[in-house]
């Protein structure tokens, strides 16, 4: 596997198109591109005016041949790069894969505004959420099967690949037996906290003691990671730590994330312990803690279901905006 996806580095590597010169008319539509630091949406800004930097995309969009196009992907500015690749995503015939490897290592940062909100990622981050993203237009073409199979095994296997994208693979992969030892590589050499995920997937007792380490840390981070970990593999050695970060950690917070993510660990054990330390914290929390948290038990309940959990469901009462903000989590926030 290795070997391949090396060779198809290499090969797309001397594919690089030669620079040509552009015409005026498209060089002018880069010079306006290029003159704001940022990619906008169709609207932005407090006042959701229309982008002129969109504007100009648009007539790229429309006039620039493929050629064109894609001698735009390697030009000297990151927006000109992403909104180039962008105007590629309406085209038919195009090497996707071929681009996405040449830009593998492109890391430099673009602001993405989106209304009045400014996310910043680099380019190669924008080019795959761009092939892969539900919430990207339709009609923008999608990575195939076969296509998106290979970005992922140059992600895994590529050496000293930072990105978003990575972690966005490594939380949302299914176990396969050729991944293991790379994942686990990732996990002990890298650091990789998203890895722990894919990693604990495998409910592999080797990798008990690196799911401990991160439930034992003092960073929250660490923790929230730890117990997504033991929600794919809850392991009888995990129970007496969760036990601890309920202690230790939910009592004092209002971390929303860290609450969630306990309660769809803890339930995963279906049994009796597990029914007293919710029916616990249901008797010692007050106010708004006790709302955060009976909201969270209800949603962990909710999204996996198990008969002994049924009684301490029913007792928990939510009025009818907290249910919706329930469902709100389940069908946008709290898919994987």
């Amino acid at each position: 596997m290795k070997k391949a996806i090396v060779n198809f580095m290499a090969l797309a590597n001397i594919a690089i198109c030669k620079g040509q010169s552009l015409r005026p008319e498209i060089d002018s539509l880069i010079s306006k591109i290029a003159s704001k630091n940022n990619l906008s949406s169709n609207w932005s800004g407090i006042f959701l005016e229309e982008s002129d930097q969109r504007k100009a995309y648009f007539t790229l969009r429309e006039n620039a041949t493929d050629a064109e196009l894609i001698q735009l992907t390697k030009h000297e500015n990151p927006n000109v790069r992403c909104y180039a690749f962008e105007s590629l995503t309406y085209r038919e015939n195009v090497d996707f894969t071929n681009i996405i490897i040449d830009h593998l290592y492109d890391t430099a940062s673009v602001n993405h505004v989106i209304g009045c909100m400014v996310a910043t990622k680099s380019v190669i981050d924008y080019f795959i959420e761009m092939l892969t993203s539900e919430d990207i237009d339709e009609h923008a073409y999608k990575l195939s099967n076969n296509e998106k199979n290979i970005i992922d095994s140059i992600l895994i296997f590529g050496q000293n690949i930072n990105l978003n994208a990575k972690d966005l693979l490594l939380l949302s992969i299914s176990p396969r037996k050729d991944y293991y030892e790379r994942i686990r590589e990732i996990v002990v050499n890298e650091n990789n906290i998203s890895g722990l995920i894919a990693l604990a997937k495998y409910k592999n007792q080797q990798d008990v003691e690196l799911i401990l380490d991160k439930l034992k840390s003092t960073k929250r981070d660490d923790k929230f990671h730890a117990l997504w970990a033991v929600r794919y593999f809850p392991d009888s050695s995990f129970f007496q730590h969760l036990k601890e970060i309920n202690s230790k950690d939910l009592k004092k917070t209002y971390n929303a994330a860290l609450i969630r993510m306990f309660y769809q660990a803890l339930v995963q054990y279906k049994d009796s312990a597990s029914i007293e330390l919710i029916q616990s914290n249901l008797k010692e929390m007050e106010d708004r803690l006790l709302e955060i948290h009976s909201q969270f038990i209800w949603l962990a309940i909710e999204k996996y279901p198990a008969p002994m959990y049924i009684d301490v469901k029913n007792e928990i009462r939510l009025s009818k905006n907290q249910r919706s903000d329930i469902e709100h989590w389940l069908r946008n926030i709290d898919k994987q």
